[in-house]
């Protein structure tokens, strides 16, 4: 049921929460790994790795900006 890796991401692991860098520095080993998981090519997990990461940007910022 995992389509892009940030559907694992945010909704099955609590890194964005649990973590200080948000689980960052665990974007490529988790692409690795769904993309072994449902078998896509690596271009597409690089792909999805680049979405994460624009996607914790996003929810950094806009936390980053309610704070102010």
């Amino acid at each position: 049921m995992v389509v892009h890796l940030e559907d694992f991401y945010f909704r099955r692991l609590p890194l964005f929460l649990a973590q200080k860098d948000h689980g960052l520095s665990w974007a490529h080993d988790l692409g690795s790994v769904w993309g072994q998981e449902l078998g896509v090519v690596s271009d597409r997990v690089s792909g999805e790795v680049d979405r994460l990461k624009q996607e914790i940007s996003a929810r950094e910022f806009w936390r980053q900006g309610c704070s102010s």
